[in-house]
């Protein structure tokens, strides 16, 4: 059997349904991953008012902000869990 198929009768067998929430999320303003992000950095007391993706640290040159920086490496899934994170303590007043 397929993995689809199987799926699809999990879900039904279950009285189940899946829904994507994952592309909302980005799409909320503000953005909800980017906002998770922020807040697992601490960074909210460097947010822009104006606007949400550009962080001002008094003090800190470029280059010594890249030095503390260096040995964080980020990919999609890693840079998201933060996100995603928030969405999850988001979604409790709405899911019992």
């Amino acid at each position: 059997m397929p993995s689809t198929q199987f799926k699809v009768d999990f879900l039904a067998k279950h009285d189940m349904v899946v829904f994507h929430f994952h592309d909302y999320w980005h799409a909320r303003r503000p953005d909800g991953i980017a906002t998770g992000m922020v807040r697992e950095l601490g960074w909210e007391k460097n947010a822009d008012p104006e606007e949400s993706r550009v962080f001002r640290f008094q003090g800190v040159t470029l280059a010594a902000l890249a030095r503390d920086m260096e040995s964080i490496v980020l990919g999609h899934v890693v840079s998201e869990q933060a996100g995603m994170k928030y969405c999850a303590e988001w979604l409790k007043p709405f899911v019992p």
